[in-house]
């Protein structure tokens, strides 16, 4: 079992790591063709030819041996401080926020999704919270730290600013180990909360007891409080769900789950029928696995959060390459070898990594046998990213609007902004890099980096531009 644990933690070993959508739901929706076979079946329709063989190439990649041979050399893994060394390059204020084309949301949306993410690092109570600017008021109606677990929960929030309610999750405490067995946690499950779709729809498991939980808790409060203000005249149009990295996955849940209760006719959520749901999150993992020859009803169910849905990433940034592109995750690994001696600290979410592989490692040559590492390799490769994948790869590059078909997708008709296109770029120094790659679109706040809050905010508002 613990062998089982170190092949999903070596898939997801960081901080990344949702009840059924209305027959009559009003979504604005862009006018195309849709595929002969239907959205889903149009995802399976052009697999590689020689699909086991790479899946074989594959699987040799992950058993080859690389940080067994640095460790028994007598290299040291050794963990970085609480100080943190490492320089969001230039000014670390990304220089491009997103337009509504690539989220499918206004601007300033965007930043308080980016800015409720980083708080909810940070902040301990409801009043320290900011989410109002000169422009646009917001105003936070939930948090919950989940005391007395909430070394075993992440906090989760609701800000209602205009006419849109926001949803967020907490990304990872880099010292929690409950949030990252629910980062490892990642076998692919159906629930009730979207029984109509279950046959074809499974998404990541520990995610989703989060999710709910947080649901099961505030969702009298929230749709009391949308209802409330429908009633004064000021009426919530969309409900966005948002989050960083292990936050990220959640709201992907999130808003698959809410979509999917709002067609639930006995479901509380189905008074709130009419009002859109998507999510904005950044650096989020892949949650969600289809499975082929998917009703209609599920088919357009999927569309639909497809159509809702954004995850923003950043350069080299493995997390939203896990859990199903393994062979990105590998080429971190194998350019992190130089940095793995004893005079460079290694961020502690990082050493899971190196100390996983290698665990891995031994299993591959001794406990597992190989089929059992294929089955491993083929269940995780099935997980895919829905929406579009905002990638930057710069601080101030124009982001670009990329699609995930999956792994061994054959692209037989050279698409173009195909997100598995996007190959590992190999640095001088990867472990400097880790965080950077991962928390720099949010910024850094007090606990990921040295510099002042104001200062490398990423897509977050400046807190002097907080009230």
């Amino acid at each position: 079992m613990r062998l089982l644990i170190a092949a999903f933690l070596l898939l997801l070993p960081c901080s990344s790591v949702a009840f059924t959508r209305p027959t009559n739901v009003n979504l604005v929706k862009p006018f195309k063709t849709k595929p002969l076979n239907g959205w889903i079946k149009d995802r399976f329709s052009d697999v590689a030819e020689d699909l086991e063989e790479q899946k074989d190439a594959l699987f040799e990649r992950l058993r080859k041996p690389t940080i067994n041979d640095v460790i028994k050399g007598g290299v040291r893994l050794i963990e970085a401080g609480k100080e943190v060394t490492w320089e969001v390059k230039d000014d670390g204020i990304f220089g491009f926020v997103p337009t509504k084309e690539m989220t499918g949301v206004e601007p300033h949306i965007t930043r308080l999704c980016a800015t409720i993410s980083k708080q909810l690092y940070n902040l301990k109570s409801k009043d320290q919270f900011k989410v109002s600017t000169k422009d646009n008021k917001g105003e936070l109606v939930i948090f919950n730290n989940h005391k007395p677990i909430a070394l075993a929960t992440p906090p989760f929030a609701a800000v209602v600013s205009g006419d849109t309610m926001i949803l967020g999750w907490r990304g990872t405490d880099p010292e929690g180990v409950f949030d990252l067995l629910n980062d490892v946690a990642c076998s692919p499950q159906s629930n009730i909360a979207w029984r109509q779709h279950a046959k074809n729809v499974k998404v990541q498991g520990a995610m989703t007891s989060i999710v709910l939980n947080d649901i099961a808790l505030h969702e009298n409060e929230i749709i009391a409080e949308i209802k409330a203000r429908g009633a004064k005249g000021t009426p919530i149009k969309e409900i966005v769900c948002t989050g960083q990295s292990l936050g990220g996955g959640c709201c992907q849940i999130g808003h698959l789950v809410i979509r999917a209760q709002m067609g639930e006719e006995h479901s509380p959520w189905h008074e709130l029928n009419g009002i859109n749901v998507r999510s904005v999150g950044f650096c989020a993992p892949m949650t969600i696995v289809l499975l082929d020859d998917a009703p209609s009803h599920t088919d357009d169910f999927v569309e639909a959060l497809d159509e809702n849905s954004c995850n923003m990433v950043f350069s080299n940034d493995i997390i939203p390459r896990t859990y199903g592109y393994l062979s990105f995750v590998e080429d971190f690994i194998n350019n992190s070898l130089n940095d793995v001696t004893d005079k460079i600290p290694v961020p502690k979410l990082a050493k899971v990594i190196f100390d996983v592989k290698g665990k891995l490692e031994d299993g591959i040559e001794g406990a597992l046998d190989a089929s059992t590492v294929k089955n491993i390799v083929e269940v995780i490769s099935q997980y895919r990213h829905l929406g579009k994948l905002v990638y930057y790869e710069t601080e101030d590059s124009k982001p670009r609007v990329l699609q995930d078909m999956g792994a061994f997708y054959q692209n037989s008709k050279k698409k173009r902004d195909i997100f598995r296109d996007i190959k590992y770029k190999r640095v001088g120094s990867p472990a400097d890099e880790f965080m950077n790659w991962h928390m720099s679109i949010i910024g850094e706040g007090e606990v990921y980096g040295p510099n002042a809050d104001n200062k490398k905010t990423g897509l977050a508002y400046p807190v002097k531009d907080l009230f």
